[in-house]
């Protein structure tokens, strides 16, 4: 067996459909799941943009409806791939606005960084094509209709983001706990538990907390596997930088780490939407796989 073919790099080719595919999945996810919880939301411990501005106009109605409006324009002219420097710009402006001001009373809410870290890397593609110097195209032209190798560098570095998302997950569990994050492993039946109690205290829902305590005691008594299944979501986010060396790295590290979120899921009800998405359309990649089987065919889908 070949080992050096799992450490070979190989380049990603975007085709122009399957990225704009990309586009429109991120666009409805962010659409129908982004934008929750804010409205009991205050600054009393402040988070992100809270530290350096007031962003209490997000609690007035009309006026987050018609900045809610607007970031559907910006969604709409990312997709279609019209002026995208300032599409992404308003988009993770009202992200990140929204994400700390969510995030600064207390109650601090992680499944929303990997979109954030998503649309940031497509900003920052985007502004670093329209920038650098192209005597072909004028910096005009770039920044209303960018071509197909500014949404490949675009769609590249939101890639990127992601693995790094995850990479920075690992590192920091490690920071703060060290190794005590795997020795630690033998108390979650404990932390499953308190979890399904939230959900009943919260929700008043029996059923979580029900399921919670089943959890519990299948983890109690399978103390090693459950080191080893849930110990080994480490090692996948610490190396998840392995999935940007080619599309088969991506695939494969895609799938495992969304199966770990479901298995999060499952054992401590702690779901990552955001997460399953931005590994679905760029690392699984759908839209590419959808395509495939159109190019076999013969039919120019790029």
């Amino acid at each position: 067996m070949n080992w050096r073919k799992w450490f070979e790099v190989k380049e990603f080719e975007f085709g122009t459909v399957e990225m704009m595919l990309i586009r429109a999945g991120f666009a409805y996810a962010l659409w129908t799941s982004f934008f929750f919880g804010i409205a009991q939301a205050a600054q009393t411990m402040p988070v992100g943009l809270a530290h350096f501005m007031d962003l209490s106009f997000l609690q007035d109605t009309p006026t987050y409806q018609a900045l809610r409006w607007g970031f559907a324009g910006a969604l709409a002219l990312w997709v279609l791939g019209v002026a995208t420097p300032l599409a992404t710009g308003y988009m993770l402006f009202l992200i990140s606005a929204v994400g700390s001001l969510r995030n600064s009373y207390g109650n601090i809410h992680h499944g929303t960084q990997v979109i954030g870290m998503t649309v940031l890397g497509y900003f920052a593609g985007y502004v670093w094509s329209w920038l650098k110097k192209d005597e072909s195209r004028s910096r005009l032209k770039r920044f209303l209709k960018p071509d197909r190798q500014d949404h490949q560098r675009a769609t590249w570095w939101a890639m990127q983001a992601v693995a790094a998302t995850y990479v920075v997950a690992g590192v920091s569990k490690l920071l703060i706990s060290g190794l005590g994050w795997l020795t630690g492993l033998v108390n979650l039946p404990l932390h499953v538990e308190k979890i399904g109690l939230q959900h009943y205290f919260g929700l008043g829902d029996m059923g979580r907390y029900e399921h919670a305590k089943e959890m519990a005691a299948m983890l109690t008594s399978w103390p090693l596997t459950s080191l080893v299944v849930v110990g080994s979501g480490l090692f996948f986010e610490l190396f998840a930088f392995w999935a940007i060396y080619s599309r088969w790295h991506a695939f494969a590290f895609g799938v495992i780490l969304w199966g770990m979120h479901v298995v999060i899921a499952w054992l401590m009800q702690l779901e990552f939407p955001m997460n399953c998405w931005a590994l679905g359309l760029l690392f699984v990649n759908v839209p590419f796989l959808v395509l495939w089987p159109l190019r076999r065919l013969g039919l120019n889908v790029r």
